[in-house]
């Protein structure tokens, strides 16, 4: 166990080793943690360990913080590996040396993070082969833009060696990901108008017409189809009330199917469906709403917030998570954001940084850009659900009687 602690207001750091299940934290040198100060007690606390769990006795007469909870003298509070202890006029850290259990949301973001950065690799080399933003203004998804893209996306794509033999174990990580997105996009095609509110603006934006790429390959798709559809049958989709509980579903239980559906993805198949991705997303980046556009769509996500260009949170089901995906470069953000606000007749520059708006279905945009916003762009859309809540529905949930 490494207990690091300093004080208040010192970046300074000391750290402490220990292998015994008690550590005693006090002033007293006899102490596996040594706090120097008149304020804290001889014995101020024991820390004791059970089976990955931390419990603190508090011995003294001042309180002591673990997380947020106050400790009185003479109480205890358990808490994890990781959690801040604050025994004034310091702060203590626990860290665990046996690897903590990473979560699906942790490992989401961490997969999409590799896909992010495959992608600004690409990014780069094609905007030294043409500029991307005049491809964008001058020609907004034409036929022939698009093909010229994608296929300068393949060859960038071969002159990296992408595919390598020793980029292969990274690519193999993150093929369970995107089959869960373009089964989670399929759902939403489907769909169509019957979860789509007339007047729905966030949801119209978010339709897209790349997810099918101008190159592809027939019999890849065909074998794309039939995968799909086999996950289907293994997620039992079919017995779902609705698209939300279908696409819960998928993002719940895909790690758990994705055993059985390793072994009909082949080698050719792996390369096309990373392709196909990574074609559909420079695609979203230079024509759409870049890694927002699938968020834009998804009725599970009721508010998308873009803190920096790589860290872009949702609210989902109430819970706000880190979505792991990200813009490529403040830039490419700015181009984005300016793209949004446009949907509502609105502009953002340097003269007018700030942006708050309603668009016509009551959701909200907030964005601000520099020089306002001093540590790169920053945007918030508030959705509203696609699903309006009948008088039954408030009856049930007991709103009203």
């Amino acid at each position: 166990m490494k207990v690091w602690f300093n004080k208040v207001h010192d970046s300074r750091r000391s750290l402490v080793e220990t292998d015994d299940p008690v550590i005693r934290v006090g002033r007293d040198t006899g102490n596996t943690v040594v706090l120097q100060s008149p304020l804290v007690g001889k014995q101020q606390a024991v820390i004791r360990r059970d089976n990955g769990l931390l419990t603190l006795e508090n011995l003294g007469i001042n309180s002591c913080v673990v997380g947020e909870t106050e400790v009185l003298g003479g109480q205890s509070c358990e808490f994890s590996p990781g959690d801040t202890v604050r025994i004034w006029p310091f702060t203590l850290t626990f860290e665990s040396e046996q690897a903590s259990p990473i979560s699906r949301s942790q490992l989401e973001s961490h997969l999409r993070s590799i896909m992010a950065s495959l992608e600004l690799r690409v990014h780069r080399q094609l905007l030294e082969r043409f500029d991307l933003f005049e491809l964008e203004s001058s020609q907004l998804g034409g036929t022939e833009s698009i093909l010229m893209l994608e296929e300068n996306i393949e060859d960038v794509c071969r002159e990296l060696n992408l595919f390598g033999d020793e980029n292969l174990p990274l690519l193999e990580e993150v093929v369970s990901l995107l089959l869960q997105d373009l089964m989670i996009n399929q759902l939403i095609l489907e769909s169509g108008n019957d979860t789509v509110p007339m007047g729905d603006t966030v949801t119209a934006m978010g339709a897209n017409e790349f997810d099918v790429p101008a190159t592809l390959v027939p019999e890849r798709e065909t074998e794309l189809e039939h995968l799909v559809g086999f996950v289907r049958e293994q997620l039992e989709l079919e017995g779902c009330r609705d698209l939300s509980e279908r696409i819960n579903r998928v993002e719940s239980r895909m790690n758990d199917v994705f055993p059985r559906v390793r072994p009909h993805l082949h080698q050719e198949l792996k390369r096309y469906l990373i392709l196909r991705t990574l074609k559909k997303d420079l695609k979203d980046t230079v024509f759409g709403f870049g890694p927002l556009q699938d968020l834009l769509r998804a009725p599970t996500i009721t508010e998308i917030m873009v803190v920096k260009s790589d860290q872009i949170y949702v609210e989902r089901d109430g819970v706000v998570e880190l979505s792991g995906r990200r813009f490529i470069s403040d830039k490419v953000t700015e181009s984005i954001i300016e793209r949004i606000v446009a949907q509502v007749g609105r502009r953002i520059d340097k003269s007018q940084p700030l942006v708050d708006a309603r668009l016509p279905d009551g959701s909200r945009v907030n964005a601000i850009i520099p020089p306002l916003a001093t540590r790169g762009p920053c945007l918030t859309i508030r959705k509203f659900p696609a699903y309006r809540f009948t008088m039954d529905d408030l009856i049930e949930l007991d709103s009203i009687t």
